[in-house]
């Protein structure tokens, strides 16, 4: 028998790693908030890593959507605002807005990137408490 792999949810481990930093980090101390983050697969072609929805009631959400880039190894995060949904957002939901905000991280910065969507998470927050 030779070696085989599973197709269809292969996420890149540099965002498998960023999610690692991430997790537990949710919460802003000494802040009341009504929001919760969810945590999707994304795919966008050759892109794929994660899509976080930060889901305050009674706003827009913040969509973060992290992962290896197509054409290097360095990390991309976007992000957008888009109407309340409980469905994780697609590449159709992917605005012009989010291609000018990019960021890209050099390969192996997962701590950084982790920081960076924390501070986007952040001032989402506090800008719709």
């Amino acid at each position: 028998m030779g070696e085989y792999q599973i197709k269809g949810f292969e996420i890149d481990r540099q965002a498998v790693a960023v999610l690692a930093y991430l997790e537990g980090s949710w919460w802003i101390e000494g802040q009341e908030t009504t929001f919760r983050v969810s945590t999707a697969a994304w795919y966008n072609g050759r892109e794929d890593g994660y899509s976080l929805t930060v889901h305050n009631y009674g706003h827009d959400n913040l969509i973060v959507t992290f992962g290896e880039c197509r054409n290097s190894d360095s990390i991309f995060v976007d992000h957008w605002l888009q109407g309340p949904s409980i469905n994780p957002p697609t590449v159709k939901d992917f605005s012009d807005e989010a291609y000018s905000q990019r960021h890209y991280f050099n390969y192996g910065q997962a701590m950084s990137v982790a920081e960076y969507i924390r501070s986007l998470i952040e001032k989402y927050i506090k800008d719709n408490a």
